[in-house]
């Protein structure tokens, strides 16, 4: 058996653990992050074909980074533009030359075209830089060079912030949420030396959760900051599982020692955490039918530290326990977890206007998060920030600015002439930049140099650099793409390609939207059908998910009364993560009514299941959402910010519907439940309505 080989090589199952963290904690240096989510783009989607067509057929992508130097002539802008073009890992620079005869006065020039490089006696370059390379070292490389005298704006300045800092934020959170935790869990145990060994089986199942993500060779910044701390909260229930049971044995006196009492707490508890590890393990694993791949990136993952800490929790911790178990015993205390016995009756009391208040929330919180106001790309960097002073700074000398790449066949100077005059006279578009506007339509390219035109000319492709007056999302900028995308059309039917960090998030945008449908479905039908072999009854796993999915769409909708944006990966997977993570409470919950049902009357059932259950429900919801606001407080990425703090919520609004709302449900629909099930079980000689009681309970005890 499992737990002999535990209990009887302790001392050899907290060394592999130890040395697998060791080793793993080395492993996590060997784990790169990527920070742009348009790598994560689905492989067929137009923007990733026309990024692979543009680095296959020109030394250079589109420009990727805004650098504006104040104070400077257009003598000296043109030696700044060298000195940057020479920098480390810059591949090429666009400014004021590129568009215009600089031997002739700028006055000639319409302004809309030379002030979006020119202005006020301050330039502005267009750079691409090379994203193989480090943002943060190039950020710093052009700081040191140029000093204090330029402002950085543009999706490699982003990158460069969340780099430096995500792995201090992450620092701060575990600052922040660590002695909350140790905190609840003093609450939650009854010896001083229980919340070490929590926290102890928890760092080394994060640790080797981190250090084994180099079997994917890399991850992004959203599962780097966001799977910790998820981890941490969500599989700290496992632990109080396996202590709860192991303490219950230990007082029963049926076990004259603590190795019997551990084998018994482990057997009794391996089908609970099981199951409420499922449940989880669905929650996460179901991302992976995402075809935006931040989907399949964060849930492989999150389902790994899931496993991770399974075992961890079965394994590990009764090895320690029983290894450290009597300094454990010399620091036991009283229990200071309060009586819920008055909050039971009053929960059960106003059990109906709980449930009247939930179903006439539930419709218009439904519809409300469906119309909530949505972001789709990256979101830039933290106001406060030097980067994001310089993004504002930027942006109200030359306004808001999206680049684009036009990629069209080679061939026909006289139809990339008739383009680029119909790209340049369109609405918000500022500046075309393409071989026939540039050296000329009649001007054969064999006789210019190359390396004057091998950035808007390939074997294959002429390119047009356009940019326009837009921010890199929202309708107005999406109108734009959908402009472009319709005047390449007309004159190279289907043999375009289109790309830029706002095509980018118009693509992710649609991709997204399409991915909500499948996994929402997925996971309620995944976590339905897990439900159903628990339970062994048709009518309650639709009660489970109501109750949770009920305080879903309340979170979710939170926004839309508010009038804030919410992103949508933040929103697609707070829908899955919550239902998944919670969906726990009423399984609990259910499980404590069943086994009261069995000698009680429904309502009596009810009062003793919540009181039983609400301090298992109220202490994981409280460090869920400790952790969601750590996250929500500390982090300068908006999509980790946000989500971290909706899910807080989340957490929070499962547990209230869980104590507050089910047990209507469940007393409601007490005779149809057990007409809906099989497997049926003996019937209760209590029961005031002389009812079969327990109505195909699990196999699962929750303690």
């Amino acid at each position: 058996m499992i737990a002999d080989f535990i209990i009887k090589r302790k001392t050899s199952v907290i060394i592999v653990f130890a040395v697998a963290a060791v080793i793993c904690a080395f492993l996590m240096a060997d784990v790169s992050v990527n920070y742009r989510l348009s790598d994560y783009l689905p492989e067929d989607s137009a923007s990733t074909a026309a990024l692979k067509v543009m680095n296959d057929e020109f030394p250079s992508g589109a420009p990727n980074l805004r650098v504006y130097i104040p104070d400077i002539s257009v003598s000296e802008a043109l030696e700044a533009k060298e000195e940057l073009a020479a920098s480390y890992g810059v591949i090429d620079v666009m400014w004021l030359d590129d568009v215009c005869n600089l031997k002739k006065p700028l006055e000639i020039y319409d302004k809309s075209v030379t002030e979006n490089y020119f202005k006020d006696g301050g330039a502005l370059f267009y750079l691409t830089v090379d994203e193989n390379k480090t943002a943060s070292e190039v950020v710093s490389a052009l700081r040191d060079k140029f000093d204090r005298r330029i402002a950085l704006s543009g999706d490699i300045a982003d990158d460069a912030a969340s780099q430096i800092a995500i792995y201090t934020e992450i620092t701060r959170i575990v600052i922040i949420i660590t002695p909350i935790i140790l905190l609840i869990l003093i609450f939650a145990t009854s010896s001083w030396l229980e919340p070490l060994l929590f926290a102890i089986v928890i760092l080394i199942s994060i640790i080797i959760n981190l250090g084994t993500n180099v079997i994917f060779g890399k991850i992004s910044f959203l599962t780097q900051s966001v799977a910790p701390v998820l981890q941490l909260a969500v599989s700290m229930d496992y632990i109080i599982f396996l202590l709860a049971s192991f303490e219950r044995e230990r007082k029963a006196g049926k076990e004259s020692d603590p190795a019997g009492a551990m084998k018994k707490a482990i057997r009794s508890t391996f089908s609970t955490v099981l199951s409420s590890g499922v449940t989880t393990l669905i929650g996460f694993i179901v991302l992976v039918l995402m075809r935006f791949k931040i989907g399949p990136d964060l849930g492989l993952v999150l389902a790994k530290g899931i496993l991770v800490s399974i075992v961890s929790s079965l394994v590990l911790l009764p090895a320690l326990v029983l290894t450290l178990y009597k300094p454990i015993e010399k620091a036991r205390h009283r229990s200071f977890m309060p009586d819920f016995t008055k909050f039971a009756k009053r929960a059960v009391k106003i059990k109906y206007v709980s449930l009247f208040v939930a179903l006439i929330c539930v419709i218009p919180c439904f519809l409300a998060q469906r119309q909530n106001s949505f972001t789709y790309g990256a979101t830039g960097v933290s106001q406060g920030s030097q980067l994001g002073e310089d993004a504002e700074l930027i942006e109200s000398k030359f306004g808001k600015s999206a680049q684009m790449v036009l990629l069209v066949p080679r061939g026909s100077t006289g139809t990339e002439a008739l383009l680029s005059k119909a790209l340049s006279s369109a609405e918000k578009i500022t500046s075309v930049t393409s071989y026939v506007n540039t050296v000329g339509a009649l001007v054969p390219n064999e006789i210019i140099p190359k390396d004057k035109t091998n950035s808007l000319l390939s074997e294959h492709y002429s390119r047009f650099i356009i940019i326009a007056n837009v921010p890199d999302e929202g309708a107005e900028s999406f109108s734009v793409v959908e402009n472009v995308r319709s005047i390449a059309q007309l004159f190279y039917p289907d043999r375009y390609y289109l790309c830029g960090t706002n095509v980018n998030t118009y693509d992710m945008k649609e991709t997204v939207i399409s991915d909500n449908m499948i996994v929402s479905v997925a996971v309620i039908a995944a976590i339905g059908i897990v439900l159903l072999i628990n339970f062994r009854n048709f009518l309650l796993p639709l009660l489970l998910l109501f109750c949770i999915e009920t305080a879903i769409w309340i979170n979710l909708s939170v926004p839309f009364f508010t009038g804030d944006t919410i992103h949508y990966i933040s929103f697609l997977i707070v829908n899955t993560v919550q239902l998944g993570a919670t969906i726990d409470y009423a399984i609990l919950f259910t499980e404590h009514y069943n086994k009261f049902r069995e000698t009680m009357n429904k309502k009596d059932s009810a009062i003793q299941a919540v009181r039983v259950a609400a301090p298992s429900i109220i202490v994981s919801a409280v460090i869920l959402s400790s952790a969601g606001f750590a996250l929500g407080m500390v982090s300068s990425n908006f999509i980790v910010g946000q989500f971290g703090s909706i899910l807080a919520r989340g957490a929070m609004l499962s547990a209230l519907s869980v104590l507050l709302v089910f047990p209507a449900l469940l007393m409601i629909f007490d005779t149809l439940i057990l007409k809906t099930g099989f497997c049926h079980k003996a019937a209760s000689k209590n029961a005031d309505d002389n009812i079969i009681s327990d109505f195909n309970k699990g196999d699962n005890n929750h303690e």
